[in-house]
């Protein structure tokens, strides 16, 4: 403890300047150790003239500094050994930390793999998002304006999208924007502008940068009893594609 209270005495006031001179000596000693096949052996020859190197930097701060005074008391020692045993708890513990957080993140990832709709529930979704078996909104009717014969009942449209952007527009008027964020799943349910006759739904979708591991959107138009809760489907589509755009009929 004497020895290193002294030499951190003598690094007082050239702490930046043994810093740089270390870390040119650290830096050829990594690169040596890159070189293939016979880095191991020129790093075991290299040893030598590091621990030279780190004599020299300590003879020449000495030669400066002269003979320096030191605080050698048992509380200055305690302190430095206090830190030091905090250390070797703080790493281990934010080791830990890290690791528990990229086990869990994996556990996500990979279940939402084998279960698409586990997703839903992982803390990476979104918080609005929808799950697919929920009962859907009744769609609002317009106060004042009598349902129209032309207008389809009922008729609900369900919109699941992960890692995709993107637009869903019914018969040329917008449905549901997908802002896409990475490993989101985007849900929608609800009523649309459906009318007798032929629909037309409109996609325009691009998947996010960066290669995700997997993308996916699908479309469902059904129809809602309230009164009973059972649903049937019409038309369903699944997009796993980089992107573009699709149409899509729907006949009622």
């Amino acid at each position: 403890m004497d020895a290193l209270l002294k030499s951190k005495e003598y690094v007082n006031g050239y702490w930046f300047d043994v810093f740089l001179r270390f870390l040119l000596i650290w830096v050829i000693s990594l690169v040596i150790n890159m070189i293939p096949f016979i880095g191991f052996i020129l790093s075991i020859a290299f040893t030598p003239f590091l621990w030279i190197y780190t004599y020299l930097v300590y003879d020449d701060l000495k030669a400066t500094k002269g003979d320096v005074t030191y605080v050698s008391t048992t509380g200055e020692k305690a302190k430095w050994l206090g830190i030091a045993t905090l250390g070797y708890i703080l790493v281990p513990l934010l080791l830990i930390m890290f690791m528990g957080t990229y086990l869990m993140s994996s556990l996500f990832s990979f279940t939402s793999i084998l279960n698409p709709n586990f997703s839903n529930m992982s803390p990476f979704s979104q918080e609005n998002s929808i799950p697919q078996r929920n009962i859907p909104l009744q769609p609002e009717k317009d106060k004042g304006k009598p349902d129209s014969d032309e207008t389809a009942q009922n008729v609900m449209v369900y919109i699941y999208s992960l890692n995709y952007k993107g637009m869903v527009k019914l018969n040329g008027e917008e449905l549901y924007e997908i802002k896409g964020e990475e490993d989101m799943n985007y849900n929608y349910s609800g009523g649309g502008n459906f009318k007798r006759g032929r629909n037309i739904i409109a996609v325009e979708y691009d998947s996010l940068p960066g290669n995700p591991w997997k993308v996916e959107m699908k479309i469902k138009v059904y129809t809602y009893n309230w009164e009973s809760g059972g649903e049937q489907v019409i038309n369903e589509w699944v997009l796993t594609d980089s992107g573009g755009k699709q149409s899509f009929e729907v006949f009622l």
